[in-house]
């Protein structure tokens, strides 16, 4: 079986029956993430490991699976990616944005970069209360900023 379909057939296993802060079936939100993703992939000629990176960013995470899980069934590279982009608890966020971006692993910093611009997206943010909205652009827009600099310099 194709590695990306695998994906979106895992992730929907996963996913089944939940729903984001706003009541939408989450596993859109992991799609948007890959459509995002797929066109940086072409843009900056990146690994296609990344659009499956994208599609699993926070199974981990969020309590799903294990890495072991995933290398298992997508391999140590994208393994690696979903590493990088798993926040573990008590890690500030700069600092985790930071170690993507100390990794140097490009296709790590586009996945960030497409949630980031997904989880930015103004009709997302319109239905959050106001001060859930200005909580995530203080944290979100700086790791945004940093993020394109890091992928431009690279």
């Amino acid at each position: 079986m194709d590695s990306l379909m695998e994906a979106m057939e895992f992730l929907a296993v996963l996913c089944d029956g939940d729903t984001d802060k706003n009541g939408v079936p989450y596993w859109t939100h992991p799609v948007a993430v890959f459509l995002r993703t797929r066109e940086m992939v072409e843009e900056l000629r990146l690994d296609s490991s990344a659009c499956i990176a994208a599609l699993l960013h926070d199974v981990v995470e969020d309590g799903k699976t294990t890495f072991e899980d995933v290398e298992k069934r997508f391999g140590p590279k994208v393994c690696e990616e979903v590493r990088l982009l798993t926040h573990r608890k008590g890690t500030p966020y700069p600092e985790y944005i930071a170690g993507i971006i100390a990794s140097g692993c490009r296709e790590a910093m586009a996945v960030k970069l497409a949630d980031l611009a997904h989880n930015t997206d103004a009709d997302r943010l319109g239905r959050l209360p106001e001060d859930v909205r200005v909580r995530l652009l203080d944290r979100y827009v700086p790791a945004k900023a940093d993020l394109e600099k890091a992928l431009a310099g690279t």
